[in-house]
């Protein structure tokens, strides 16, 4: 509304100035046309001095009241400092010339006052140049006037023609004229003012819908964050769940996790995985290794903590708590929606038992059939359960567990990881010092007998370790 209202008041401003310029000019036109064989009459007046008193001053006398001139037109002798020296008398436009003879002409006005001198509004580019005729406006006491000077004699002295620029009549045509001019300007000042105003609304919503989108989207940020957070905890307190099964206990979990996620930020850097290990493939394994053992929760007690041997159906049945941790999965990714989490989680907890060599379980698959995050996990697992105090064993040194696992290069491992896996072996040391247990488990828990299913790891490992003569597996008694 502002800028509506400077710009009516710019266009009013430019309207009335555009119709005084037309005006001015028509009225000089006109008192140009009018005064013009007046002027030149007394131009050709002998001697054409005018000077008050003069034979031709009395000339100039008695030839004004016999033309036709315009309303309110006077006529005034100046001299070169346009102070008036004489005014003559002029009859209306409309009035009759008149029949009486020079010597009954209506006598002149008494000399004007020496005091008394014509004021330009613009003083005339030419008016120094003694030049033979000049036009332009004059402020009178009654308003402006238009006037028309033409000099006169050898003096320098001046005939002024001049009337009110008020009583010009403008025809329509002449004001139109001015307005296309001045409507012109107004719609460019105006449009300007309103894109400007426009621009700082726009900016102005721009910056409001901008800091709404940032509030927003840290807001989904926040809750994406505690839903992670959520998701996290229920993960381990499942998988410490499904662990205590087997009686682990500690840092267990957050041991696999870490491990996982240095092999493979490691393998990254690899040649071979470079291009299928990401960013998000790290943040994933991390979370998803924890579910590797779920499915102990479906195994029965009497045969997760048989004293005995177990039978050969038995043996199967441990076996199958990989399908039965990757049938719980696909169940929670069948209520949830398929995310790479549960895909990867389902991966881990089927396929981590799998072999290099194809020796592995449940589906025998061999090489790079096994899942990338199954072969990092199946690493992770075995350094867990090598480094780590058990009821029924001793840790075993790092050094030890190092060397167990490059010496299953190509056998039980894909010999790239554990390539990888020898690069960066001392974080996996940091970590099993980060996360060590504080207190051994107590001795009132050992089973009678090992649980002969746990991942069939300390047989394998004893046969291709056999010549280590700083191996040994402490457990329970000679006949254990």
């Amino acid at each position: 509304m502002g800028c509506l209202a400077l710009g009516l008041w710019i266009h009013y401003r430019q309207v009335v100035s555009a119709v005084y310029r037309t005006a001015e000019e028509q009225a000089l036109a006109g008192l140009t046309a009018g005064t013009n064989e007046l002027l030149t009459a007394v131009g050709r007046l002998e001697p054409p001095d005018v000077a008050a008193g003069s034979a031709s001053w009395e000339k100039v006398r008695h030839l004004f009241p016999l033309q036709r001139t315009l309303p309110g037109l006077q006529v005034d002798v100046v001299d070169p400092q346009w102070r008036v020296l004489a005014q003559l008398p002029t009859p209306h436009h409309d009035s009759p010339p008149s029949k009486s003879p020079p010597s009954e002409s209506p006598p002149s006005k008494s000399p004007p006052s020496k005091s008394e001198t014509l004021t330009w509004a613009v003083p005339p580019k030419n008016l120094d140049r003694n030049a033979e005729s000049i036009r332009g406006l004059l402020v009178q006491p009654d308003g402006r006037h238009v006037a028309l000077a033409r000099r006169l004699g050898k003096h320098g002295d001046y005939l002024v023609a001049h009337y009110p620029l008020a009583q010009v009549n403008m025809t329509p045509a002449a004001l139109l004229t001015a307005l296309p001019a001045a409507g012109a300007i107004t719609w460019v000042w105006v449009s300007a003012l309103l894109l400007i105003a426009v621009y700082m609304i726009v900016i102005r919503f721009c910056d409001g819908l901008t800091k709404k989108h940032a509030r927003a989207e840290t807001t989904a940020l926040t809750r994406t964050q505690s839903l992670l957070r959520t998701r996290e905890a229920v993960i381990f307190g499942l998988a410490r769940l499904a662990e205590s099964r087997d009686r682990v206990t500690g840092s267990h979990l957050e041991r696999i996790s870490a491990y996982a996620s240095r092999l493979a930020r490691a393998a990254q850097h690899h040649a071979r995985y470079a291009d299928l290990i990401t960013a998000e493939f790290v943040q994933l394994i991390g979370t998803s290794s924890a579910l590797h053992d779920i499915g102990k929760v479906g195994i029965e007690d009497a045969i997760l903590f048989k004293p005995g041997a177990l039978t050969k159906d038995e043996h199967q049945r441990v076996k199958q708590h990989t399908t039965i941790g990757e049938a719980c999965l696909l169940e929670i990714e069948r209520r949830l929606g398929t995310s790479n989490f549960l895909q990867m989680a389902r991966q881990i907890a089927r396929l981590h038992h799998e072999r290099w060599d194809g020796q592995g379980y449940p589906d025998g698959l061999a090489g790079e059939q096994v899942p990338l995050a199954a072969r990092i996990v199946a690493i992770a697992d075995v350094y867990e359960a090598l480094s780590s105090r058990r009821v029924y064993k001793e840790a075993f040194s790092h050094q030890q567990c190092v060397r167990m696992i490059r010496d299953q290069a190509g056998k039980q491992f894909d010999p790239d990881l554990v390539e990888v896996f020898a690069e960066v072996e001392g974080a996996f040391r940091q970590i099993a010092c980060q996360f060590r247990d504080e207190a051994p488990p107590s001795r009132q828990c050992v089973p009678e007998r090992i649980p002969l299913w746990e991942d069939q790891l300390y047989d394998e490992l004893a046969t291709a370790a056999a010549g280590c003569e700083d191996w040994s597996v402490p457990i329970g008694s000679a006949s254990q």
